[in-house]
């Protein structure tokens, strides 16, 4: 399976996201904040998701950009493995919390520790045969 990150899987409707962070369920594990919703978005693949960067966190646009670049790969790198484990369709929205920024292994680790949470707590967590 290929590991990419492309159109198919980012979120981009404005009143999807609106949606999500009004009825969406919350799940932190630093350094991230994970919103997610079931929600069958009729693509092929089993999660949309989107990545953000607060400006109040971090002042610099190069920053913010970079930050969300270095989760946009760890997400890309992590989540074919657990892609299988989804019986459901779901959007997701990470959010970035520190006021400064990490190195990429720990923005790694992070992710692939909110990935898991975000499994266990929805029940799908068996292991792929």
């Amino acid at each position: 399976m290929r590991r990419t990150y492309g159109r198919a899987q980012k979120l981009k409707s404005r009143t999807t996201i609106e949606r999500l962070f009004v009825q969406g369920e919350r799940l932190k594990t630093f350094p991230f904040l994970l919103i997610f919703e079931k929600f069958d978005h009729k693509g092929p693949n089993p999660v949309k998701a989107g990545f953000s960067v607060p400006k109040k966190n971090i002042k610099s646009a190069v920053g913010r950009n970079r930050i969300k670049r270095m989760m946009k790969e760890a997400f890309r790198t992590n989540f074919p493995e657990m892609l299988y484990r989804l019986p459901d369709q779901y959007v997701f929205m990470i959010l970035y919390i520190p006021s400064k920024e990490l190195e990429y292994h720990k923005i790694e680790k992070g992710m692939n520790t909110l990935l898991e949470t975000f499994l266990t707590k929805t029940g799908n967590n068996e292991t792929k045969n």
